[in-house]
């Protein structure tokens, strides 16, 4: 697939008020890997690798090829996981939505717009069930905002919308040990953004972020503000919802000229998997993986319930402190971001659900940090009364990031209306 020049004309989008927006941006960088070397010495960045160096890395973006007549919506949904890496298994078995069957004819579309044209044949709209997988819900249900706002940044590996502006005046209670006093409205004003991700983009759970918006109102920079969807360890999310708070006490009917600043997302270049093919045979086991060092403490069967007890050691960064340095990879910064993608799979290759970790950690041990956790899988799955239980033996990938980069868009909104 060739890549085309990524140029959005200005249109409008009415939420309340008018808002028009501009031509949003040029072009797609990603930054060069984050690597923290053994020595956790930092080196300078290298210059943002161009969208046609990405596409090197990555290969095509997810094209979607299949023609069918009356299909039926839970093949729809399987077909866009399927596409996706994202297995289907009886652990997440595809929703009933009660939709049509749809006919379509798609050969080498790229993989939202084959999806946005699902939205607008079924009047359903995508949602990603624990951020990873796919359904199709009702509008109106909160499971997902839709394809359908104005898209206001749209390339070959990431498509954003703008789905709302809402302006709400919400009045504040103190309540102490003399009477409740009402406190002076606050005025909040929230820009949603849905973005949505090529599933080729292995995205850090949480790593969509906002960053460096301003609006012409004030020259303080908006707080960024991070995505909280997670992955299912199957790869990292396809959706997430940024809800980009605005300056506070702005007044309805206010024109904003411009509102800039960039999505970013953090995607794993280079990995490492720690593999145990029959984790009740060898419950203890242990893997060096670049500059941490992963324990498969011990595997037992309580019950209906797979037990995993894992321990990482790291390095501490260099400046001593575990939580500190922004320079420094997440995986680094945030103990817990080691654990995102353990999956344990039975006798047929299927994956077995998790769920109810317990996280301790972060503490200094023989000069580097521990972080450990218990990790339950159910034996039994939830694919409904006519599920089979998982059948041994039960093996493990624990795959770690070892390499980061960041894919960064700007967008610039112009001349709107607070409603």
């Amino acid at each position: 697939m060739k890549l085309h020049s990524w140029t959005l004309l200005c249109q409008r989008l009415t939420l309340g008020s008018a808002l028009l927006f501009s031509p949003l941006f040029s072009q797609l960088a990603l930054a060069q890997p984050e690597v923290a070397p053994r020595a956790m010495v930092q080196t300078p960045p290298k210059p943002p690798l161009t969208a046609e160096a990405l596409q090197k890395l990555t290969g095509e973006p997810t094209l979607i090829t299949f023609s069918g007549q009356d299909v039926p919506l839970k093949d729809i949904v399987a077909l866009f996981r399927k596409a996706a890496n994202r297995e289907v298994s009886q652990a997440f078995p595809v929703m009933e939505v009660g939709g049509k069957p749809i006919s379509v004819n798609w050969k080498d579309v790229p993989y939202w717009t084959a999806a946005q044209e699902v939205e607008k044949l079924t009047g359903l709209r995508w949602s990603a069930q624990n951020g990873g997988l796919l359904n199709l819900h009702p509008a109106g249900t909160g499971q997902g905002s839709g394809l359908g706002g104005l898209v206001v940044a749209d390339t070959p590996y990431i498509k954003v919308v703008a789905n709302t502006l809402t302006h709400s005046n919400v009045k504040t209670v103190e309540y102490g040990p003399q009477d409740s006093v009402a406190l002076p409205q606050d005025d909040s004003i929230y820009l949603s953004l849905t973005v949505y991700l090529d599933p080729k983009l292995r995205t850090e759970n949480n790593g969509v972020r906002v960053f460096g918006a301003r609006t012409s109102v004030s020259k303080a920079t908006l707080p960024g503000l991070y995505s909280s969807s997670s992955g299912v360890n199957q790869g990292g999310p396809l959706i997430v919802t940024i809800n980009l708070s605005l300056n506070r006490g702005i007044q309805p009917g206010t024109r904003i000229a411009t509102l800039n600043g960039k999505i970013q997302a953090r995607v794993e270049l280079t990995s490492e998997t720690f593999k145990v093919d029959d984790l009740i045979a060898n419950p203890k086991d242990r893997k060096a993986v670049g500059n941490d060092e992963l324990l498969l403490e011990n595997a037992i069967i309580d019950g209906q319930t797979l037990k995993l007890s894992l321990t990482a050691f790291q390095p501490i960064p260099p400046d001593g402190n575990v939580f500190g340095m922004r320079q420094i990879p997440s995986f680094y910064r945030n103990p817990f971001g080691l654990f995102g993608k353990v999956r344990v799979f039975d006798g047929q290759r299927r994956e077995l659900p998790g769920g109810g970790n317990s996280m301790n950690g972060g503490r200094e041990e023989g000069g580097r940090r521990k972080t450990s956790g218990q990790f339950p899988f159910n034996l039994f799955g939830s694919g409904g009364p006519n599920a089979q239980p998982f059948e041994g033996p039960f093996s493990m990938e624990w795959t770690v990031p070892t390499e980061m980069g960041l894919v960064e868009i700007p967008f610039e909104m112009r001349d709107f209306l607070v409603p």
